[in-house]
């Protein structure tokens, strides 16, 4: 039974490897995607500056309209995501000869000889995959590579070409270890290394509260989220704002707020103070806006 079973894997892999696995990498490069931008979303929101929005500030109409906007992610970001990209791939190839999406998707990473490439090739592979998955906005389209591979009998994508590796299906592979023992002890494998990272990004997350920064403008877009209206009556315009450093207090962390205003029937500037109050709701949400308190022209008021 087990002789007739292993048969026609065998004869696979007696008939070299097979590359003609178009549908399982698009699969693998999904799931894979899929997972960096789990992590990137775990690592990255402590890092992404948040700006504390005011709304038409030379109108206030006795209220500050306050809104938060996520800024652009910045070159250093950029460089960040690009260098973990690389990270990701090299190192479960190194280990693996595989990613979580190729292992299950059944594959592996080969040599052009059909051994297991060495790590400077799988490197350098992962290296120029950043110019096979462009255009990459959010999502890899993998438009370069994707054409490498039509245009190849080889299926090679621009890094496979370059590192003279290939990517066949498993029971075609005869360095391979199928068993279930060896799939079991790889997945768990992977599994507490993802669970590893994503509990250590919410832990960064935890651990450094949103970076905040004041911006006047003169009015809101869908960009812009959590609006809270803080009652100021009397306020005519806002003349200067700005945030302070976070105070931590349990799962609330806490900026002070400092401004000062025009108000209605009187010809000095009002100096105002106020806290903008941030709650911890977990690793996938972070940092929420909670709640606004003002004092101002002498009442108190509080918004959430």
């Amino acid at each position: 039974m087990t002789a007739s079973t292993d048969a026609p894997a065998e004869d696979a892999r007696q008939a070299g490897p097979n590359i003609q696995v178009l549908g399982r990498r698009a699969v693998a490069i999904i799931i894979d995607s899929s997972i960096i931008l789990l992590l990137y979303a775990l690592f990255s929101r402590p890092f992404i500056p948040v700006h504390l929005r005011v709304q038409n500030p030379t109108r206030l109409r006795g209220a500050l309209m306050l809104g938060l906007s996520h800024a652009s992610s910045t070159v250093l970001l950029g460089l960040v995501s690009l260098v973990a990209t690389v990270l990701y791939f090299s190192l479960f190839e190194i280990l693996f000869a595989a990613t979580p999406g190729k292992l299950l998707s059944s594959l592996r990473v080969i040599d052009v000889s059909g051994e297991r490439p060495r790590w400077t090739a799988i490197l350098l592979r992962n290296i120029i995959r950043p110019v096979d998955a462009f255009p990459s906005y959010v999502f890899p389209l993998y438009l370069v590579g994707g054409v490498a591979i039509f245009l190849t009998q080889t299926r090679q994508r621009l890094g496979d070409r370059v590192a003279r590796t290939q990517v066949a299906g498993v029971w075609s592979v005869g360095w391979a270890d199928r068993s279930r023992a060896a799939v079991r002890q790889r997945a768990g494998i992977l599994i507490v290394a993802l669970l590893v990272a994503s509990l250590a990004g919410g832990v960064i997350t935890y651990l450094v509260p949103p970076s905040i920064s004041p911006a006047l403008k003169e009015k809101f877009y869908p960009d812009d989220v959590a609006v809270i209206r803080a009652a100021i009556p009397g306020a005519q315009r806002l003349l200067s704002l700005s945030v302070g450093s976070a105070q931590r207090s349990g799962g609330d962390a806490i900026y002070p707020l400092r401004f000062t205003l025009r108000a209605s029937g009187s010809s000095a500037p009002a100096a105002c103070t106020g806290t903008v109050t941030f709650h911890w709701t977990g690793p996938l949400d972070g940092w929420t806006l909670s709640r606004v308190v003002t004092r101002c022209l002498g009442k108190t008021t509080s918004s959430s």
